[in-house]
Parts: structure tokens; sequence; C-alpha cells
């Protein structure tokens, strides 16, 4: 009998430098690392599979938090499904950017145009905050 689960996607705030470095060697990782070098935002490898601490404050920033978030959420979603034979998906739900995996994970989205908004999304957010903060000065 097949367990039933749903399963629910983090927002930001839950990054952390070198989230995905125990993850780097499986398949689904390094599927996510070449659609980052297509896409060319390579950079945010540093901040997913490495542990260099001197990155923390850079990973903050939603332009940066937000794709990494995303892509670890994806990476993970993928590692379920290859294990997913004792289990049955009910729902999917996402909290705030975690809405934008739970459309990926629902087929509603491709991985690729889910990581396209979110990158926008956190770029727009990043401009909005900073714009916030010199009209505040």
């Amino acid at each position: 009998m097949q367990k039933r689960a749903t399963v629910l996607f983090t927002g930001q705030g839950s990054q952390w430098i070198g989230m995905s470095k125990s993850l780097r060697h499986t398949s689904h990782a390094r599927e996510m690392i070449q659609l980052l070098e297509k896409r060319k935002q390579t950079h945010l490898m540093d901040f997913l599979f490495t542990e260099q601490q001197e990155k923390s404050n850079e990973l903050t920033l939603t332009v940066n938090a937000q794709p990494c978030i995303y892509i670890h959420n994806s990476i993970l979603w993928s590692a379920m499904q290859e294990h997913s034979s004792n289990w049955k998906l009910d729902s999917v739900l996402g909290h705030s950017l975690g809405e934008y995996n739970a459309l990926h994970a629902s087929k509603a989205v491709s991985i690729e145009d889910g990581l396209e908004l979110v990158t926008h999304r956190g770029l727009l957010m990043h401009q909005l905050c900073s714009n916030s903060l010199q009209q505040m000065q």
C-alpha cells in the first residue's frame, strides 16, 4: 500500500551557504548545473555547492537567494520523485517563493520557465528594496 504525501516547498529565509553541497554529485544537481551554465548564472553555484561563508551576506540578497532556493527545492523534488515508489503525491504547496516549485511539481511550468520567473522575481524585488532604501536616506 502506498503512503499518501503532501509536499510543502519553502520560501525565502530557508537558504544557507552550501545548501545543495551534499547533492552535488546526483544526476538532478548535474542537470541544474547544466541549466545554470546555459543561462549564464554559474555564480549561483558558489552559494549552492560550496561553503564559502564569506558569501553568506550575498545570499541574503533576493537576487541571489530566490533562484538558489528554487534550484535547491528542484533538486530535492527530483530526488524525491526518484524514490517515490512507496508514496503517492496528493498535493503540493508552496510558501511564497515555494509556490514556483509547487507549480513545477504539478507540471504547470517547466523547470526552465520556473527558474526564469524566479530570477526575474528576485531581481525586481531586489531593485524595489534598493530603491526604497535610497528614498529613505
